[in-house]
């Protein structure tokens, strides 16, 4: 794959799933939210990731998704990190160290707080229709 770089790129690496702290650095580096809530640069820049965006912080699913929801904008290179936990998502078994074992954690919290909601949901449903 070739990126047009013709405006300009911007190079940030080992984001380790610090969300809060990425959005930050790209708004310092100008980037800003559009209409469909996708970070743009105004002149154009893009955006490249050369590794390690997830593992270690406390937010791998989000900056994940963020990466996906901007795959035509930003771009990201895996690495160590992805394959081995892309692997752990494929079912593989693989040992989950140096930070990877918070993306299971992650996963663990995800999963339970979405079978939450989905309970309460359920019980609201059947609530309304018992007298």
């Amino acid at each position: 794959m070739f990126i047009n770089i013709d405006k300009g790129v911007d190079i940030v690496g080992d984001i380790h799933a610090c969300f809060d702290e990425w959005l930050e650095m790209l708004d310092r580096l100008g980037y800003q939210k559009n209409e469909q809530g996708l970070y743009v640069h105004p002149k154009g820049r893009k955006m490249v990731s050369p590794g390690d965006v997830m593992s270690r912080g406390p937010k791998s699913i989000e900056t994940m998704v963020f990466f996906l929801k901007h795959r035509h904008l930003m771009y990201m290179i895996d690495s160590n990190h992805g394959w081995k936990i892309a692997r752990w998502l494929d079912g593989r078994k693989v040992q989950l160290k140096h930070g990877d074992e918070k993306v299971e954690e992650e996963f663990i919290e995800f999963e339970r707080e979405k079978w939450k909601r989905k309970n309460r949901t359920v019980k609201k449903r059947i609530e309304r229709h018992v007298d």
